[in-house]
């Protein structure tokens, strides 16, 4: 089974890292940016370098004072290392982190934050959506400058958990020890969830906060690793889970490999595309989106079931696809009604002579070559992203974090998804998220799910968890939150759905 087709756009997630969904396997992501100073590369530039191994410096820790609104929260910062072993007690692997912790509180929650990929660190969920400083990256309604300054985040979380930040194994400064192929070791369902929890586990203890409530945050893949966290926590750690935050996340990969026989996945698509359409109008709300998710469930699904001959329903179907979307019906029709990310993108600013970043289909970008069949130079949101992150978050943690190292910064690796082991269970299924995150549920009748989801993420449909949260147990629907916000797979780029998230968040967290 070609499972590498199944990560196709996906960040990570941002967090998510993203691969284009028809690309062939060995596609990479957008390239890692690699300015002089402060030192930051891609993954395969950081294999070759010497400095990839150099020791991390202890940990730094330091005080830090922000005012939010008249208040003032004061906070300490730590940047280090967790490291894990095996059996022997001979190191595998060294995770880095960044925490910050609300003084004098030691049983107030606490809250892992992962982003996706697999191959994105946990930088953008720090620097661009949760953390106490923010780089100022502009709307997020068009893409992001190359530079942007770090200042005080008035919509962090700080204000009501403790922040933990986890680079997996691969990526930021984490590193697996041993053999050319340790780092392989990781690369793989089963084997990052274990290090992640493990990671969890000893950070907990580190940071003197064995009792105080768990939560997790994930992003796209990172989203995925929240969903299947609660109950590998709990079993093989004893640890509980008070709630889990999926932002974008692809919770089960089978609804994203639609085919001429499959029609499901294309149709969980439709709401997404007909939201792009509504904002390019003015007119996007989740209400607004209501008719687009009962035709793609209703009439949409049985016209593309439909036998092909059937060509009087399938062409209703196209016509009122072509309303809500914005789509020339001969255009859908051309695909049989399955109509591709790409080719939707296309479309959808062909007039303006443009086309529509996947990561967000509302923001419209300038064909570098018109006649390309295909950009490999990635999702331009995601590449324009890489040099201002990477660039911002090492000089955070330098001059603020006071945590210097000469060991390059691997905001996304490119490797981690082509060496990814998606069957480490052995099962050849694609993978899933949806029963472990049903059976978390079942045993704590108080773990609480919230799923973030942009409007205009097309990498990640907001319909495709909607179907999957529809489809859980009644018992457990109540504890299982759907939130949506303009924007699109990061939809916290946009001020407004950043503070619209982090008021959701809070909610989530008082009633747990």
């Amino acid at each position: 089974m070609a499972l590498r087709s199944l990560v196709t756009w996906l960040i990570v997630g941002v967090l998510g890292v993203a691969w284009n969904f028809a690309a062939a396997p060995r596609a990479t992501w957008a390239e890692a940016s690699q300015p002089a100073s402060p030192p930051s590369v891609s993954a395969e530039q950081s294999e070759k370098s010497p400095e990839a191994a150099a020791t991390l410096p202890p940990d730094a820790v330091t005080p830090h004072r922000l005012v939010l609104a008249g208040r003032t929260i004061d906070y300490t910062a730590r940047a280090g290392s967790l490291s894990l072993t095996d059996d022997k007690g001979l190191e595998t692997a060294e995770l880095f982190y960044v925490a910050f912790l609300r003084d004098g509180g030691a049983k107030r929650p606490i809250t892992f934050a992962l982003n996706g990929g697999p191959g994105a660190s946990s930088a953008y969920l720090d620097l661009l959506a949760t953390g106490p400083r923010i780089l100022d990256l502009g709307d997020g309604r068009r893409l992001p400058p190359a530079h942007g300054d770090i200042i005080d985040n008035p919509d962090t979380w700080l204000d009501f958990t403790d922040l933990v930040f986890i680079d997996p194994i691969g990526t930021g400064y984490s590193i697996a020890k041993g053999d050319q192929d340790a780092q392989k070791r990781f690369f793989g369902v089963r084997a990052d969830l274990d290090a992640l929890s493990a990671a969890i586990d000893l950070a907990l203890t580190k940071l003197g906060r064995r009792d105080a409530p768990v939560y997790l945050l994930g992003e796209s893949y990172g989203g995925f690793r929240a969903a299947r966290l609660p109950l590998l926590l709990s079993e093989k750690h004893g640890i509980k889970v008070s709630g889990a935050i999926l932002l974008s996340p692809v919770i089960e990969f089978s609804l994203m490999q639609g085919d001429a026989f499959n029609p499901l996945p294309w149709v969980l698509r439709l709401p997404s595309y007909a939201a792009v359409n509504l904002e390019k109008h003015g007119a996007l709300a989740p209400e607004a989106l209501t008719d687009a998710e009962r035709f793609a469930l209703g009439d949409y699904l049985t016209a593309l079931a439909a036998p092909l001959s059937d060509a009087a329903r399938r062409e209703r179907a196209y016509n009122t696809a072509a309303q809500l979307i914005g789509i020339p019906a001969p255009v859908i029709a051309y695909w049989n009604g399955l109509l591709p990310m790409r080719a939707f993108a296309r479309e959808i600013d062909r007039a303006e002579g443009g086309m529509a970043s996947a990561y967000d289909g509302s923001v419209a970008v300038p064909l570098a070559d018109p006649w390309a069949r295909r950009d490999n130079r990635g999702d331009p949101i995601l590449r324009a992203l890489t040099r201002p992150v990477t660039d911002g978050f090492v000089r955070y943690l330098r001059d603020e974090l006071q945590f210097k190292t000469d060991r390059p910064y691997v905001l996304l690796n490119g490797k981690a998804a082509r060496q990814w082991n998606w069957d480490s269970d052995g099962s050849g299924d694609s993978p899933g998220a949806a029963q472990a995150l049903r059976r978390a549920l079942q045993a704590d009748p108080q773990l609480r799910i919230m799923l973030a989801c942009g409007m205009t993420d097309l990498v990640a449909p907001y319909f495709m968890n909607a179907y999957v949260i529809d489809h859980m147990p009644p018992a457990t629907r109540d504890r299982i939150a759907l939130k949506l916000y303009a924007g699109g797979h990061m939809m916290y780029l946009r001020p407004g759905s950043r503070a619209a998230l982090q008021s959701d968040a809070r909610a989530l967290f008082a009633a747990s």
